[in-house]
């Protein structure tokens, strides 16, 4: 009876692990089991995300359901779903919990690392602005979420990859004008030495030339006269 109570539990517990399990991954980017979104909505945000991924490179993922797992909060399931569905790869995913009303956005580390900090905690600030706005259906506030998230995304994207070709221009210039200015210093060296070189040489001449007595001569200026020596001695 013990081994029989002992195989019922285990069956329980696996189908308890089994009901919590995560959904696949959707192949068109959408899950929506709680029928948030119209037909329209779903293929229009599916044309989207694929355009979204084939630019970009980055999986975009869009959520709705009606609860969340035993466990786990808007964060830790928004991130363990990412994880699930797109591993180690650069993605976004926006998750909605139709029943509290509450979205949570989570960016893969490797977008933490490649798009500025601020900005894409300004993203995320920008999409629950845009959910908790009451003047529109909830429908057209996911729907214009999920567009907002990755075109801010894209445009940050095409940004930081300006600014990388800027930057690369800009060492590249700084390094031409550095071998312009050492090969120009080399020049203008070697003519330094050139100068100091005569100098030292012209140095050496004056200071080894030998000294020579000239007797004094009498007569013209300019030659004749005879060259005399006298004495004190008598």
């Amino acid at each position: 009876m013990g081994v029989l109570h002992l195989l019922v539990f285990l069956g329980l517990a696996a189908g308890a692990v089994w009901g919590q399990a995560l959904p696949p991954a959707p192949a068109d980017g959408i899950y929506d089991d709680t029928r948030a979104l119209s037909e329209d909505s779903h293929q229009q945000l599916a044309r989207e995300v694929a355009t979204f991924r084939t630019s970009n490179g980055i999986d975009a993922w869009f959520a709705a359901t009606t609860y969340i797992r035993e466990g786990q909060n808007m964060r830790s399931e928004a991130r363990l779903m990412r994880q699930a569905w797109s591993g180690d790869r650069p993605a976004v995913l926006l998750l909605y919990d139709r029943s509290k009303k509450q979205e949570m956005v989570t960016f893969a580390p490797i977008l933490w690392s490649v798009l500025p900090t601020a900005e894409l905690f300004r993203v995320r600030e920008a999409v629950h602005d845009k959910m908790a706005d009451d003047t529109k259906p909830p429908e057209q506030n996911l729907r214009e979420s999920m567009l907002d998230l990755m075109h801010k995304i894209n445009a940050l994207q095409i940004k930081e990859k300006r600014t990388n070709e800027l930057f690369t221009q800009g060492y590249q210039r700084m390094l031409c004008w550095f071998g312009i200015a050492l090969g120009a210093g080399a020049v203008a060296a070697g003519i330094a030495g050139v100068f100091a070189r005569r100098r030292d040489l012209s140095a050496a001449r004056v200071c080894f030339m030998p000294a020579i007595q000239v007797p004094p001569r009498l007569g013209a200026a300019h030659g004749g006269g005879t060259c005399v020596a006298w004495s004190d001695k008598s």
